[in-house]
């Protein structure tokens, strides 16, 4: 996360356990109908394989804790 590893131990309790389990990724090339970002870009052809991921709001909240 901003060029730092994302580790467990960083992390409270329940923000521990939902950075241990498995998450499902999947990628789109366009946003989709309803969706919207509330930070940062929607992010172009040049980003992949750096990184870039988008997240729902509510777990980039909890890592930013």
């Amino acid at each position: 996360m901003n060029g730092q590893p994302v580790r467990a131990d960083d992390y409270r309790d329940n923000v521990r356990r939902m950075v241990e389990r498995e998450f499902n990724l999947s990628y789109m090339t366009e946003l989709p109908a309803g969706n919207r970002i509330s930070a940062g870009r929607w992010f172009s052809a040049a980003d992949l394989g750096q990184g870039a991921l988008s997240v729902e709001e509510g777990i980039a909240r909890n890592l930013a804790a």
